[in-house]
């Protein structure tokens, strides 16, 4: 996934444009740029599509500390019974056992930045979502689709794995 460079037992990578790990995740997009493996645990670096219509339902992450950063577009955040709208450059941060969901109400893809500490948590996007080929990310999924029921039960079960409590 990254290219990797040594420098006195230290490494660090660059991922260029286009690269990293593609997931249709419940109807969105989720690029995984850095990952646990990468990054010795500390952190996971992801970016976020989020079509019309789109987001995860509540839900709480017992381990991680979550953050977001809006680089395009608008979305509408509930943390802990607080709406909160938010717009290109928005930055929120969610600490461990915070109720949180997230969704587009607009009319155009939404893109944000997500990193999560420590990380771990992209394996669950990993195992619960389809992986999309490199190049075809943006072009594969046209609009957002509600999860079927399937897809509904598939990660009740998997998130329980990760820490993760889906409320909706």
């Amino acid at each position: 996934m990254a290219k990797e460079f040594e420098r006195e037992n230290d490494r660090f990578q660059i991922i260029n444009p286009g690269k990293g790990k593609h997931v249709n995740m419940i109807g969105d997009v989720l690029s995984i740029y850095l990952s646990k493996n990468e990054t010795n645990g500390t952190l996971s670096i992801l970016e976020d599509r989020i079509y019309p219509g789109g987001g995860p339902p509540s839900h709480i992450q017992t381990r991680e500390f979550e953050g977001f950063y809006i680089l395009e577009g608008e979305l509408d955040f509930n943390i802990d019974g607080q709406k909160v709208t938010a717009k290109t450059g928005t930055v929120i941060n969610i600490p461990p056992n915070v109720v949180h969901n997230f969704k587009n109400n607009t009319n155009s893809i939404v893109r944000m930045l997500v990193i999560i500490s420590p990380a771990g948590l992209e394996k669950m996007f990993e195992e619960v979502g389809t992986e999309i080929p490199n190049g075809d990310y943006d072009r594969n999924i046209s609009n957002y689709s509600p999860p079927s029921i399937e897809e509904k039960k598939r990660l009740l079960e998997i998130s329980k794995k990760y820490g993760v409590q889906i409320l909706e």
